[in-house]
């Protein structure tokens, strides 16, 4: 079964990702750069995706946080953007689940990886939420 596209698919981030659908249009730079760009766009964007960098390897590079902010900084300023642009939907991929103020979880899945070699099994969740 062929996979439907998206009408249009705008991807953020600070470089390109080897993503498995490719966007029509890259915002080099972080959610702040991104907001502006949908703004100056003037378009209606259905879903917003929120994928924050977040582990241990980045946790490690406090520079990383300074550069482009932590992941809960991201993550509250991707749900300010939503808000301020009219995005009505979000999925949000990190470790934890948050919740925000004017959204409520629709639905969601965990993702766990398990390791033989290691004594870490890291979590992940994604989480779909919409703007009541």
């Amino acid at each position: 079964m062929e996979r439907e596209r998206p009408g249009l698919l705008i991807g953020s981030d600070p470089y390109i990702q080897p993503w498995i659908v490719t966007p029509d249009i890259f915002v080099p730079g972080t959610v702040w750069t991104a907001k502006k760009r949908i703004k100056m766009l003037n378009v209606k964007v259905d879903i917003l995706v929120i994928d924050p960098p977040f582990g241990l390897e980045y946790n490690r590079r406090r520079e990383y946080n300074l550069l482009l902010g932590s992941p809960e900084l991201i993550i509250d300023e991707a749900f300010k953007a939503a808000i301020e642009l009219g995005i009505k939907n979000i999925i949000l991929h990190y470790n934890k689940v948050v919740e925000k103020e004017h959204f409520r979880i629709i639905d969601g899945f965990i993702f766990k990886a398990y390791c033989r070699y290691l004594n870490a099994n890291p979590k992940s969740y994604t989480i779909l939420y919409s703007q009541y």
